[in-house]
């Protein structure tokens, strides 16, 4: 877990969501054939940690990665990030940072030197406030090469405030989670990336 000193649209399609570690407050929901993944519950992909919750009904089991960054003087996470396959299929990064946040400014995210792009917040919940993107192939490739992501979001008065999100082990989890890894989907969601198991 790394340590700090000092929903987009799709979600709201959805019927449900995790409750329990990251308490994401109806975003992000797998369906059954998230059972089919590699992911282990507690497996580690470098700074990235797999976690799998078994389905209402026993419908199987939905698998996702995750990332906390906390505050060591607060011991509080201040972001929490997760990575998994929405029920329609697709992949989605989900995002939790404290209360008390600048709602209208939305969340930025960078990935090394890159552009800052906004991501508007879905909503808030006792834990925090959620957004979400889809993850289109062009993100996850800039993900995969990455070697760090920069997490931007304004508290109350304005203050910019940056949180650093490791992209290391990246690469692996997320192939780890792919339901049905078809030849024609692998090469356009595999790309060359920075992860030291992957030199």
């Amino acid at each position: 877990m790394n340590k700090l000193n000092g929903q987009s649209r799709s979600c709201r399609r959805l019927r449900g969501g995790i409750s329990g570690l990251l308490a994401l407050g109806g975003c992000l929901i797998l369906g059954p054939t998230a059972g089919l993944a590699a992911v282990k519950d507690g497996q580690k992909y470098q700074d990235w940690t797999g976690k799998c919750e078994q389905l209402p009904d026993n419908k199987g089991e939905q698998c996702f990665i995750f990332q906390t960054l906390t505050d060591e003087e607060a011991k509080r996470p201040v972001l929490q990030t997760v990575v998994g396959y929405l029920q329609d299929g697709k992949p989605a990064l989900i995002f939790t940072v404290p209360l008390g946040v600048a709602l209208r400014a939305g969340l930025g995210l960078k990935i090394d030197d890159g552009e800052v792009s906004r991501i508007p917040y879905e909503n808030c919940n006792p834990v925090g406030c959620v957004a979400g993107v889809p993850l289109e192939n062009k993100l996850i490739s800039s993900l995969k090469r990455g070697l760090k992501a920069t997490v931007v979001v304004f508290d109350g008065s304005g203050r910019r405030i940056s949180l650093e999100l490791s992209l290391k082990g990246f690469t692996s989890g997320f192939d780890a989670l792919t339901p049905s890894p078809a030849s024609d989907s692998a090469s356009s969601t595999n790309p060359t990336s920075n992860d030291s198991d992957n030199p």
